[in-house]
């Protein structure tokens, strides 16, 4: 069983490598929010083809206290979540970020 289970992943990890590199390549920094609205747009079709459910939700605004102490407030772009047979007794909760580090003026990019 676990062999055939490394193989068949095996198989896809081309296909999986080259989406993470794309999804990758989205500048997506958390302040910039129309990178990762982007991001979610390209993550989207993957968790639609093995959730029940996929839904958008608005995240809150935060307060950020600047260097020079004077107070901002911050929004983001919204969080997906993805179901699975909701009403399974056990559950797992499974999750990832769609924003990198770098904004969007980063020479890293």
């Amino acid at each position: 069983m676990m062999q055939s289970t490394f193989d068949w992943l095996a198989q896809r990890l081309p296909e999986y490598r080259d989406r993470v590199i794309q999804w990758c390549e989205i500048n997506s920094g958390t302040g910039n929010q129309d990178g990762v609205r982007k991001t979610a747009a390209a993550v989207m079709p993957l968790l639609e083809t093995i959730a029940d459910e996929v839904v958008a939700r608005p995240l809150p605004r935060i307060q950020q206290t600047r260097d020079d102490g004077s107070v901002e407030s911050l929004g983001f772009a919204d969080a997906l979540v993805a179901k699975k047979n909701a009403d399974a007794p056990r559950q797992i909760f499974f999750c990832i970020h769609l924003d990198t580090v770098y904004p969007p003026d980063c020479d890293f990019q």
